[in-house]
């Protein structure tokens, strides 16, 4: 099981990746619909997510912006970014994230990269 904060403005996105998630076994410690939400939040928890599931493009603070921010507090976050604009790929790699998935996504494809981050920390 891991420890999953998902950061994603679309409320229907968000619910059915925290239902997926968690029927997979895995843990939603937080649900962010915008960035500033998420960095609050992600200071807020006692133990730290062991994924980011984030999306690019939200309103107030996007999620390059917060990410870099979030990577600030706990340098070995995973954070996935989920976005429908693949252009960004390679500043959110330069920044340390772990990876894109273009929208719309494939689930098995979230479930494959998170297999990745499991399989590099162990």
């Amino acid at each position: 099981m891991l420890l999953i904060q998902i950061v994603e403005d679309d409320y229907p996105t968000a619910i059915i990746l925290k239902k997926l998630l968690e029927a997979h076994g895995h843990k939603i410690i937080g649900l962010a619909f915008n960035g500033k939400i998420a960095l609050d939040q992600f200071k807020s928890l006692e133990i730290k997510p062991d994924i980011i599931l984030m999306d690019y493009r939200m309103p107030i603070k996007n999620g390059l912006e917060t990410s870099i921010e979030m990577l600030k507090i706990d340098a070995h976050i995973n954070i996935i970014f989920i976005s429908a604009d693949d252009t960004i790929k390679d500043k959110i790699m330069a920044i340390g994230a772990f990876d894109l998935i273009k929208k719309p996504f494939d689930f098995d494809e979230i479930l494959g990269v998170i297999k990745k981050i499991r399989t590099h920390e162990h």
